[in-house]
C-alpha cells in the first residue's frame, strides 16, 4: 500500500513549516524515508496571488525562513531546524555503493605510500 499526498501551494519555497505540517501522520503506523517530487515549478513573480491570503503571516514566515537559512549557513547544516523534525535521527543514508568523491573532497583523496 502506498500513501501519496499531494499538497497544492504556490509558495512552499519560503515556508518549510507548512511542508512539515502537511506530512501524513497516523498512530500505529511505521514510516519510512521517501522522496519528494516537485512538479509545475515556475518563477515566483508568475505566481497567482490569493485574495484571501494573510500577507502579514506570509511575510513573517518568509522572514523566519531567511533567518533560519542564514543561521544554518553560518553554523552548519542542521544547526537550527524545526522541532517537528525530531532531535535524533535514528536513520542514516546508506553509502556502501557510493562512488568515490575524491574530486570534490580533500579528505577522500587517495594517498600513495
Amino acid at each position: 500500500m502506498y500513501c501519496v499526498q499531494t499538497v497544492e501551494e504556490s509558495d512552499f519555497s519560503e515556508n518549510k513549516t507548512e511542508l512539515i505540517e502537511a506530512q501524513p501522520k497516523r498512530k500505529g503506523y511505521r514510516y519510512k524515508k521517501s522522496g519528494v517530487m516537485l512538479l509545475d515549478l515556475s518563477a515566483k513573480l508568475l505566481a497567482q496571488e490569493n485574495l484571501f491570503e494573510d500577507t502579514q503571516t506570509k511575510s513573517k514566515s518568509a522572514r523566519l525562513m531567511r533567518v533560519m537559512d542564514q543561521i544554518n549557513q553560518t553554523w552548519g547544516r542542521g544547526s537550527l531546524r524545526s522541532g517537528a523534525s525530531g532531535f535524533e535521527q535514528p536513520w542514516a543514508m546508506r553509502a556502501e555503493h557510493r562512488s568515490p568523491r575524491y574530486t570534490t573532497r580533500w579528505d577522500e583523496l587517495p594517498v600513495v605510500r
